[in-house]
């Protein structure tokens, strides 16, 4: 008979968890490189739960991801910078920076700021890392300025202002608009014809104006017809601030240019058509030519027709056909038309400084649109003026555009093909001349836009523990833009917890580990900006941590019976 052996024996064991006493000992990763926005920032250990991964976005402005910006992210009193790069791997520019790279951990708060288009922008988060260690922090800059219609008749041919009175030219002739009341009186200009193609202003005692083959002086109030010097169309003038002097220009087939101190003065030195006339600072005369580049007669010399130099693509003009000039103290700006020549194509805008003679040329990789016909020029000038601060604006076929940085330039308002024919800046208002005969206004001060509105999705779970995560829905709408999804224009989420502060900068979702939650009742507040820059007011739900409970694993017995 066989016989039974039973070993018996009892392993007990007993598991005590209590909330954030839990240790480990983690042993140090292998380097790896960081995920694809941050190429350059590593290598860092990834799968290390403290690293606080690298911080990455996209820069908008005016609703459009730029270049050029500058961002910094800060933690602590440590700081590092990058610029926004153009990126083979994404449809749109972005920065990268490591907060790694300043000791920030996981959880730990990090300010971003943006620097662009003389505007400042600043993202407080805090460190949640995805699955890659990385975060995406959109940022996005206020648009400042609204441009609305004003005026409309057909004076949008040239425009100038003196002191509080804009005047304004065109097909329709000519309007003295008074910008405090806004009074507008039609000018009676002693011609049959009433097209008006330029004006000049000194003070209200100093004023000429020129249609194509007319020219006008204000005297005491009433415009009195003045007979041009030369017969050929009449296309600009200026008033020289030093001398007082009328400097006029046009020309047809061969250049026409005189000056006008009392009686005239007919001057050689410039044989193509005269398009713009320029004073400098230092009271240098230039005249902007279709077909042969610049001419500058120094202020110094006397004698009008020497004292001259000439400037030419081959010296580092973009194009040898001037259409506009603006000037802003060391800087002179050139627009100018596109042509291709045997070099190649010449388009595009060019800055020359005083204080070193030199030239910098702007073309389409650097913001400015492409032209119709010659894609791979650009567009061309058709407008310049400097604002209060010193930055150009130019008026194309394409809109209005802005050098936002040194390096590029940005559309500030797109006028549907329609061509912006004049620009004129005084202290913190633009205005605009569209083809189409509106003009139209911009006040730098104002802020524009209907702030969008965010809705947080009632929440499933609203008291968790440590050990569980926190998961928060929402929606958000944009009510400027309603020719598109809505929604679409919603690039920022800031979600926050007014004990611990900002939690997520994820859209829709924001999922967080209640270990890293402050015990007690939370009132979580999200706010979404939308592509103009504008915050909503914040909505807010209540979740509520509470301490873990122990845990107390049952004692286990195990048997084991062995049978012969």
């Amino acid at each position: 008979m066989g016989f039974t052996k039973i070993s018996v024996w009892v392993v007990s064991l007993l598991f005590l968890c209590f909330a954030y006493m839990t240790t480990a000992t983690v042993q140090a990763a292998p380097l790896a490189p960081l995920g694809p926005h941050c190429i350059g920032s590593g290598p860092l250990p990834l799968d290390d739960p403290t690293f606080c991964g690298c911080t990455w976005g996209a820069v908008y402005y005016r609703g459009q991801p730029v270049v050029g910006a500058t961002i910094s992210l800060q933690f602590g009193p440590q700081i590092t910078q990058t610029l926004v790069q153009k990126a083979d791997t994404e449809p749109f520019p972005f920065y990268t920076l490591s907060g790694a790279k300043l000791g920030a951990k996981r959880s730990n708060l990090m300010t971003t700021t943006v620097e662009f288009a003389g505007q400042t922008a600043t993202r407080t988060f805090r460190a949640l890392p995805d699955s890659e260690g990385e975060q995406q922090i959109t940022l996005v800059l206020p648009d400042q300025g609204v441009w609305t219609p004003w005026i409309s008749g057909g004076y949008t041919r040239t425009l100038a202002v003196n002191g509080s009175t804009l005047w304004a030219g065109g097909p329709a002739g000519l309007l003295a608009v008074d910008r405090t009341s806004g009074i507008s009186v039609t000018q009676n200009l002693p011609w049959s014809n009433p097209v008006v193609v330029g004006i000049t202003s000194a003070d209200t005692n100093h004023q000429w104006v020129i249609g194509p083959h007319n020219l006008a002086k204000l005297n005491n109030g009433v415009w009195q017809n003045q007979v041009p010097p030369f017969a050929a169309s009449l296309r600009a003038l200026v008033l020289h601030p030093t001398t007082g002097a009328l400097w006029l220009g046009g020309g047809d087939s061969t250049g026409a240019l005189a000056i006008y101190d009392g009686s005239w003065h007919m001057v050689s030195a410039v044989s193509e058509p005269v398009t713009t006339l320029l004073v400098d600072s230092a009271n240098n005369v230039w005249v902007g030519t279709f077909g042969g580049g610049l001419y500058r007669h120094i202020g110094t010399v006397a004698d009008l027709n020497s004292g001259w130099t000439h400037f030419t693509i081959n010296d580092g003009l973009a194009s040898d056909y001037v259409l506009a000039t603006a000037a802003s103290g060391d800087s002179l700006w050139f627009g100018t038309s596109p042509y291709f020549s045997g070099q190649g194509y010449h388009s595009g805008i060019s800055r020359y400084k005083l204080s070193d003679n030199s030239w910098h040329t702007y073309t389409i990789t650097d913001g400015l649109p492409a032209d119709l016909a010659l894609s791979q020029a650009t567009a061309a000038i058709l407008s310049l003026t400097v604002d209060a601060q010193g930055v150009p604006w130019v008026g194309t076929q394409n809109g209005i555009y802005r050098l936002a940085t040194p390096a590029v330039w940005v559309q500030h308002v797109a006028t549907g093909g329609m061509a912006v024919r004049a620009l004129v800046a005084n202290g913190n208002l633009l205005i605009g001349a569209r083809s189409s005969g509106q003009l139209d206004r911009l006040d730098l001060t104002a802020t524009p836009g209907n702030p969008p509105t965010a809705t947080i999705a009632p929440v499933s779970t609203p008291v968790i523990s440590p050990i569980d995560l926190l998961t928060l829905a929402a929606s958000a709408v944009d009510h400027d833009e309603p020719t598109i999804p809505a929604d679409a224009q919603i690039l920022a989420w800031d979600w926050r917890s007014n004990r611990d502060g900002p939690l997520c900068t994820t859209a829709t979702t924001c999922q967080i580990s209640g270990r890293d939650l402050s015990l007690g009742v939370h009132t979580i507040s999200l706010r979404v900006q939308d592509n103009e820059g504008v915050w909503s007011q914040p909505v807010t739900t209540t979740i509520t941590v509470t301490k873990q409970s122990q845990v107390y694993l049952p004692l286990v017995e195990r048997v084991s019976v062995v049978q012969n």
